[in-house]
């Protein structure tokens, strides 16, 4: 799900060369060039996405992959929209992997003063003011830690901006998982590449768990 321009596709198939696969993504734009890149079926319409998947692949263990997917979603589709994505994911998947940026709700909390302090100094007071007057005062914690997630993207800085990389609380999450999926794998997770930067620009230590990897089943 999601699969842009085939390229996260094209190495799963590198490694597990016998699974079938398929792709789907909103952007016609990315249908076309994940095709040219990988010898699949790349779906636009959620419609024939669940027709075929019921229809070729009853018999078979579908396995959904969420790879930075949801957060997108929650950034540029409705609610109705949303409901309609998990609606789709739990209808035709054996197994969900997910890997993404997700928050617990300790991460919700007052920041430290001198991290504040930190990065009003150190940072691009434009960039920064961009950030708080849509997301809110980094005097939040769950602010902070979203503002040093994407500082650092300067040359897409008006999409990653207005992107939300935490729209959804490992708890939420947990409340949308359907009764006949069990937890199979779960780990959370700060990157220790965006620490060890953070750390260097900032002098800051990133504690809080900012990503997700987790493997449901369907029992």
């Amino acid at each position: 799900m999601g699969c842009a321009d085939g390229s996260l596709l094209k190495e799963v198939i590198r490694f597990f060369p016998d699974n079938e696969y398929l792709g789907y993504d909103i952007d016609e734009r990315m249908v076309t060039l994940a095709e040219e890149k990988v010898d699949v079926k790349v779906y636009n319409q959620t419609s024939s996405l669940i027709r075929d998947v019921e229809q070729k692949y009853k018999d078979k263990t579908v396995v959904v992959n969420l790879s930075s997917v949801i957060h997108e979603v929650y950034s540029y589709r409705n609610v109705e929209e949303i409901d309609d994505f998990w609606f789709i994911v739990f209808k035709i998947a054996d197994v969900v992997v997910i890997r993404d940026m997700i928050f617990e709700q300790s991460m919700d909390r007052a920041s430290n003063p001198n991290d504040v302090k930190k990065i009003r100094s150190k940072s691009d007071r434009r960039y920064l003011q961009d950030f708080e007057s849509i997301e809110g005062s980094i005097k939040n914690n769950k602010n902070l830690i979203h503002y040093l997630m994407k500082y650092r993207y300067k040359d897409n800085w008006e999409r990653e901006v207005r992107e939300n990389y935490f729209p959804l609380s490992r708890e939420r999450l947990d409340m949308l998982i359907p009764d006949n999926f069990m937890i199979r794998y779960e780990t959370m997770f700060a990157l220790p590449y965006t620490q060890r930067v953070v750390e260097r620009d900032f002098g800051i230590e990133i504690k809080d768990n900012t990503h997700l990897k987790m493997i449901l089943e369907k029992i």
